[in-house]
Parts: structure tokens; sequence; C-alpha cells
């Protein structure tokens, strides 16, 4: 679906034959919804009864949310295609959702199931043409990887190159467009709702990303800019086969290697480490040097092959920066691990943030980087845990009613992310990037 059309009216006749096309899946959605705004409003009511204090309302306000977070997990989980999208965007976002929504909608992640060969058939047949089957010496109709736009499969070419072939799943242009309308109205609905969230910016923000995610042409242009910059050594960027891409077809070499966990399970003390700290390096150069980065760091995305290389996959969607929003997102990095004594607030307010108060900055107890202490600092070594203190940043922000620019959420989500893997294998991040697992 074209990003543009994403700007249509949310109400006409195109899109209520959408929407009633999807019908079982709409009012599925509707009603939970519904269901989810009324367990809202009943707590906001009893709240202005019962004239809590914020801390308590907090208390009260947490059983809701894991109440409701199990409801959008389930709704996501049996509408599938953009919906599964939309929880796993949401599963890595502190900044939007309390922490229990990102907790219930963590498992969407790998919670996907394979879309038999012979409804791709259609796609190939529709991207590649008739005779589609000619252009290959041969094919696995076993998927080696499954998502919630495409699948992959292995190839290998008349020419005897083997590849991986990303295919969008079928009918997802189709639900897609109904779903367009129908986060809209949902969002609208829960509009001034949900406490500290802004339902219709989230929503929004969801259906440009994923719009631009469906049309493999943007991941194709993605590969190539990246694969032309200079990367940490032993980095590496799959080769785009560009005669067998299209809109809904992405081509690539095939990677021999496994999966990162997998290979992490296996390998322990300084070849673990040399790979996590290959993964840390990696994204501090393509954030903080290019300005260009791969914005899904999902363990999912990357191989390691028998040399230790370490390769990125999918680039549906990349981040990008300007060199303003570089040398700012720098500022504030400093500024919050204690590299520099700048006023956060000033920074904070040149940088883009909008809605904040001076009381936000008085006293250890209120403050918004009150997250940088020494319990955000590992036991071994001196140095922040980047993730647990962004992710803290992130939910006072929204709290606290604070609008954060687009750049830095999506920065904050590539390093919560890799941060958090890190973690799990007791190696920290540092944010400035180290050479070597030695130092």
């Amino acid at each position: 679906m074209p990003v543009e059309e994403l700007d249509a009216p949310l109400l006409s006749f195109n899109t209520l034959r959408q929407i009633w096309g999807g019908r079982q899946r709409s009012l599925r959605a509707v009603m939970i919804a519904a269901k989810i705004e009324g367990s809202y409003r009943k707590t906001a009511q009893k709240v202005k009864e019962i004239d809590f204090k914020w801390e308590d309302s907090k208390k009260l306000y947490h059983d809701i949310h894991e109440q409701n977070a199990k409801l959008l997990y389930t709704l996501c989980h049996e509408n599938g295609g953009s919906w599964t999208k939309f929880g796993q965007f949401l599963s890595a976002r502190p900044d939007l959702l309390p922490k229990e929504y990102i907790k219930a909608l963590e498992p969407l992640q790998n919670d996907i199931n394979p879309t038999p060969f012979y409804q791709l058939k259609t796609v190939l047949e529709e991207q590649l043409g008739p005779d589609w089957a000619n252009l290959f010496a041969a094919f696995d109709e076993k998927p080696i990887a499954t998502a919630s736009i495409g699948q992959v499969h292995k190839a290998t070419t008349m020419d005897g190159r083997e590849v991986a072939v990303k295919i969008q799943l079928p009918e997802i242009s189709k639900l897609f467009a109904q779903d367009v309308v129908l986060f809209r109205t949902i969002a609208n609905l829960l509009k001034g709702k949900l406490p500290q969230v802004d339902v219709p910016r989230m929503v929004e923000y969801l259906l440009k990303t994923v719009g631009e995610e469906m049309d493999f042409t943007n991941e194709a242009s993605n590969i190539i800019a990246f694969g032309k910059l200079k990367h940490v050594e032993g980095v590496k960027v799959p080769t785009l086969v560009e005669e067998l891409s299209t809109e809904k077809v992405i081509t690539t070499e095939w990677i021999e290697g496994v999966r990162l966990v997998d290979y992490l399970s296996k390998n322990h003390g300084m070849k673990q480490k040399r790979v996590l700290f290959m993964l840390q390096n990696s994204y501090v150069q393509q954030v903080m040097r290019h300005g260009l980065y791969q914005g899904d760091p999902h363990p999912g995305n990357f191989l390691v092959d028998a040399d230790g290389n370490l390769h990125i996959l999918d680039y549906g969607y990349m981040g990008k920066l300007s060199k303003l929003e570089t040398r700012n997102f720098v500022r504030l990095i400093m500024i919050i691990t204690k590299q520099s004594t700048e006023d956060i607030m000033v920074v904070l307010e040149e940088t883009g943030f909008e809605g904040l108060t001076k009381e936000m900055f008085e006293g250890d107890a209120r403050s918004i980087i009150g997250s940088v202490s020494g319990a955000n600092r590992t036991s071994k070594m001196d140095v922040i845990q980047i993730d647990v203190l962004i992710s803290n940043l992130l939910e006072q922000f929204r709290e606290n009613h604070v609008t954060v620019p687009d750049y830095f959420i999506s920065v904050s989500r590539v390093f919560v992310t890799v941060g958090g893997l890190l973690r799990t294998y007791n190696v920290p991040f540092n944010i400035m990037g180290t050479q070597s697992p030695f130092e």
C-alpha cells in the first residue's frame, strides 16, 4: 500500500468497503477496543471519586494494564498480518506504552505460523512472471524464516548462485488497507483514555512504518545504500540480487551461518564476547557516524558464519539521522552518562522535546534523569546499563506527558534492544563503543 494512500479520508465508500471485507477481524478489534476503553473509563472515574494520589493510582492501573495487555496480545495474535506487526512494534516501545504491555506483547516477536508455499506461488507469478520457476535451478518450498509481512525461502539461480528469496505474504496489502481505517477508528475511540498514552500519534507512526516496509523496493534501496558504507571489521551486509527483486519479492545472496542466539548458546568466553562487542560497535557506528542504521535489531536478524563474521539481515526499516540529529543525540547521551555538564533541560528543549517543566529536574527523587545512579551500573565494570537507563527515561517522559522527537524514539528503541541482548549475556553495553572484548 503506497504511503500516500495513508492520507485518504477516514471514511469513504472505498474504506467502508474495506472494513466490510474484513468484518470478522474488524468486529473482533472493535469489541476488544471497546472493552479496553470501558475498563480505563471506569478506572479513571474511580480514581477521580476516591481522589487517589498518583502513586496509589499507579498501583490500581497496574492491574488494568495487565488485563488489557493480555486482550491486546490476543487480538494481535488472532488478527495476524499488520496486527502482528503492530504488536511487535509496541513490544519494543516503552516510550509509548506501560511496561505491562511491553511484557505481554513480547511473545509476538516469535509467534508467527508459516504460510503454505502454494499460497505464495501467486505472488511469485505476479511479480516474476508465470514462468518464475524457470529462473531458478532449485527452490526450497520449506521456509527458513517467517515474519509478519514476508516469508524467506532458500533457492539456487540458474547460474548456480545460492540465494534467499523473501516473498510478501498474499493478501497482506489488502488486509493492511482494511486495517488502516480500523486502526484510526480505534485510535479515536481510545484517544485520551489510556493514561500518558497518545494513541493517535502511536497509530500514525505505526501506519507510516508498516506502509514503507510493505514496499520491498524500499528495502532493496536500503540494502544497496547500507552496503556501500564502511562497517566495523567483521560486520557484513548481504548483496542484493536486483534482477530477482520487485515490489513484493526481494532476493539476496544466501548467507551460510547460524542464528546469533544459537551461536551465543554454543560459544562462551572470548568468542561470545567478540561477537557481542562487534554488534555493539556496529550500532554505535551506524548511529553516531553514519546516521543510517538497521532499525530492527531483533536477534533473529543476525547470522554468524564459520569465520565469526556477523551478518545483518532485514532492511525493511532503516533509521536515518541528519547531522544535527546525530549531534543532538550524542549531546544527550553525554549528559545522561555524566560525561557532559551541559544543562539537561536546555539541551532537551534544543533537541526537540516538548512539554518539559522545571519540576521534572528538581531533586534526586523527582529528577527525570534520576535513573542515572549506581543501580544502573554493573558490579564488574563502571559502565552504565544504557538500555535500562533509556527505558527508564522513556517511561518517565511518557508519565510526564513529554513529547519525544521521533528520531530519539527510533534510536532509543535500537539501543534498548541491543543493550538488552548484551545484558542477557552479562556484557555491559558501552554506548561510546569499545574496540576489543578484552577492554
